[in-house]
């Protein structure tokens, strides 16, 4: 399998060789904890002798729009989720942070979902 740039979209593809190779996005990958760079280190030296190959990915310029965009759509689905389960939205149901999160998505509207969506297909077919 090799990692191959297409557009803003990373995709993965099967190779003639039957080879792996691994994409690391290094520019998320220096704002990881430390201990997590070990193991990743760690787990590719172990690969290595396998034949895998590893290559830098570079993010897309937009990742942080598709993170935006993401979490509406995510928030937006666990208000409706738990909406429906229950009837109607109580705080006494929930610990408090995942109350703040099911309130965060009731307050998204319409419209913004729908943007939020229509960037998403947008994005994926790129």
């Amino acid at each position: 399998v090799s990692t191959q740039s297409t557009g803003s979209n990373n995709r993965t593809t099967q190779s003639s060789e039957n080879r792996w190779t691994i994409g690391i996005p290094k520019d998320w990958l220096g704002r990881a904890e430390v201990d997590v760079k070990l193991a990743l280190d760690h787990f590719i030296s172990q690969l290595r002798p396998s034949g895998i190959s590893v290559v830098e990915l570079q993010m897309p310029k937009t990742i942080e729009r598709v993170n935006l965009e993401h979490r509406k759509i995510s928030l937006s689905d666990l208000a409706s989720t738990h909406l429906k389960a229950f009837g109607t939205l109580e705080k006494h149901r929930y610990r408090t942070r995942i109350w703040d999160l099911i309130l965060e998505g009731s307050q998204i509207s319409k419209e913004d979902l729908d943007q939020s969506l229509k960037f998403k297909m947008e994005w994926k077919s790129d």
